[in-house]
């Protein structure tokens, strides 16, 4: 009963804090009490207009606030995948989404909480890597699958979950 409340119903859930707009987010809690930003120079102090491609530039221009919301991001993703190392011991993980514009500096800060907590055999064998259609992954896996779906001759289901 923790945490921020998730459109599924419940509070707490990973995705309310490693995504776009949970990067986002905890960056505005970080800014509520004003701390110096370059993001509130490129952006005129309004918040509502920072992206999260934003956050990774601020952070390869060293800023100190950009920097800590995609270490915490990427540390907390790191914790929510020792689970699933743990738990199904695959081969490989592969972010997508938005998340992968962030690249290595959210996926190195993952990969360390992956080193230090999950099981030694079975992180000695799972890769974490950013997949290389980005955020257009999703777009074009559902095209992929609408072309299957009208190739049979069948109807084609899409569920979506923000």
């Amino acid at each position: 009963t923790g945490g921020r409340p998730c459109k599924c119903g419940s509070s707490g859930c990973l995705g309310r804090y490693v995504s776009a707009l949970g990067l986002l987010r905890t960056l505005k809690e970080k800014l509520s009490d004003g701390k110096p930003c370059i993001l509130r120079e490129w952006v005129g102090n309004d918040l509502d207009k920072v992206t999260a491609k934003m956050v990774s530039g601020a952070y390869d221009a060293g800023d100190c606030v950009a920097i800590e919301t995609i270490t915490e991001t990427g540390e907390l993703l790191g914790y929510g995948l020792v689970n699933v190392i743990n738990l199904f011991n695959p081969e490989l993980i592969i972010i997508g989404g938005g998340m992968a514009a962030a690249g290595e500096r959210l996926l190195q800060p993952a990969r360390k909480i992956v080193e230090d907590h999950a099981l030694k055999i079975s992180q000695e064998h799972c890769s974490v890597v950013t997949a290389h259609l980005g955020d257009s992954a999703g777009m074009l896996g559902a095209a992929i699958y609408a072309k299957q779906c009208l190739e049979r001759g069948q109807i084609c289901y899409f569920s979506s979950v923000e």
